[in-house]
């Protein structure tokens, strides 16, 4: 699967500000130059360059927080921080999961559906697993 870049070089430099890291810094964790960074920061629409480089900064600023917007009727392009993970968060995630879970009945897995639906509770009960490591790991 392709991965898709679809953010601007202003978009960049307003994530880059809004975790306090300086131009250096941020090339520095996406593994770029700084000057390759600084040109991207300056293109009003999408940079051009090497697309691994775009992708790179993405990941650097999403593993930061960030979350990039897209333009859509009800505004237009921007970034954001992700509300900070808390353990009251996930235990909200954990029992919504946890109640979906109960509820499901099972189809005959011999069945297209019902493979379909062991599988989706097979997912639901492994991510149950992992919001719990989650949020064990938030309380130490």
């Amino acid at each position: 699967m392709k991965e898709k870049v679809a953010f601007t070089g202003r978009q960049i430099a307003a994530a880059r500000t809004l975790i306090g890291r300086d131009q250096k810094e941020l090339a520095q964790a996406a593994g770029i130059s700084a000057p390759t960074l600084r040109r991207m920061e300056l293109t009003i629409g999408i940079p051009g360059g090497i697309k691994n480089n775009l992708l790179a900064i993405q990941r650097a600023l999403e593993q930061a927080g960030v979350v990039f917007v897209f333009d859509s009727e009800d505004g237009g392009a921007g970034v954001r921080l992700k509300k900070p993970e808390t353990a009251a968060n996930l235990t909200r995630r954990i029992d919504a999961m946890e109640a979906d879970l109960a509820k499901s009945t099972g189809l005959s897995a011999q069945t297209p559906a019902g493979g379909m639906r062991t599988l989706e509770r097979a997912y639901k009960r492994e991510a149950v697993k992992k919001l719990k490591n989650r949020r064990t790991k938030l309380k130490k």
